[in-house]
């Protein structure tokens, strides 16, 4: 499954930008009110968005999707925070363990220190260390 990255965004009928697509998902942009969202929209059910990641601009959100791998890598980096407690997982994340380990909510490596949000559910949390 590879990624198609359009040459520039494309205003859709789901009141977003799309910025790339699979075989099975559109990848948008969506503006928020203090943020930009990149989200996963299944094809077979354009209505709404599965996975969700927040960033603090449109050039960060584009940067993060330009150099993600989605068949290896779990979630893009750089995102602030996910808006869901649903991880995703890759097709194939065996192949990029380093990048595909445990994240709290706001995208950090518990493993590598704790979040420096310091109301995140993760914080100082031995559990999540896995």
């Amino acid at each position: 499954m590879s990624l198609d990255l359009y040459p520039q965004p494309v205003e859709n009928d789901r009141e977003c930008l799309t910025l790339a697509e699979d075989e099975t998902y559109y990848y948008d942009a969506i503006n928020m009110l203090f943020n930009w969202r990149l989200v996963m929209t299944p094809k077979a059910t354009p209505e709404m968005w599965l996975y969700g990641w927040c960033y603090d601009g449109q050039l960060a959100l584009t940067l993060a999707l330009k150099t993600w791998d989605p068949e290896t890598q779990n979630e893009p980096l750089g995102w602030k925070k996910r808006p869901t407690r649903v991880v995703r997982v890759a097709p194939h994340p065996e192949t990029d363990t380093g990048y595909n380990r445990f994240r709290c909510i706001h995208g950090h490596y518990p493993a590598d220190g704790p979040c420096p949000d310091p109301h995140c559910p993760d914080r100082g949390r031995p559990e999540a260390l896995r």
